[in-house]
């Protein structure tokens, strides 16, 4: 499910046909790797749960549950939330999704704002965390 999802954000928001054709390979071999399948929902070496997906907002939206109901510490630090661990590092993201340049680059970043925002605003109104130490 998580490269078909994928897949979908490709296919809907952006220009990138090569990619996603790739991607549409990737879900194919994937039909038989059960084993791969199985690892889907475990934590990530970058500190996510989403094995296969490579799209950082879509890694934050899939992961968001786990982090928020941490209970012990995780096995892998959350990198992949290095991105936005500062004020300006999550100003920066988000304004990077808010003033896409549609026209110029065929990258629509809508779901991207949403889910994003969505995500990070589940994280700070559930239970406080120990899961992610900023290093």
């Amino acid at each position: 499910m998580h490269i078909y999802r994928e897949i979908g954000w490709y296919l809907n928001f952006t220009p990138d046909i090569a990619t996603t054709r790739a991607r549409v390979a990737d879900l194919q071999r994937s039909f038989s790797q059960s084993a791969q399948q199985k690892l889907a929902g475990e934590q990530q070496p970058d500190g996510s749960w989403t094995l296969g997906i490579n799209t950082w907002y879509l890694k934050l939206y899939y992961s968001v549950d786990e982090i928020a109901n941490c209970k012990p510490d995780p096995r892998y630090p959350l990198s992949f939330l290095d991105r936005i661990n500062s004020p300006q590092k999550l100003t920066a993201q988000l304004d990077s999704d808010l003033h896409d340049d549609f026209t110029k680059t065929g990258v629509f970043n809508r779901e991207e704002l949403d889910e994003t925002f969505s995500a990070i605003t589940n994280l700070l109104f559930k239970k406080p965390t120990v899961c992610y130490r900023s290093v």
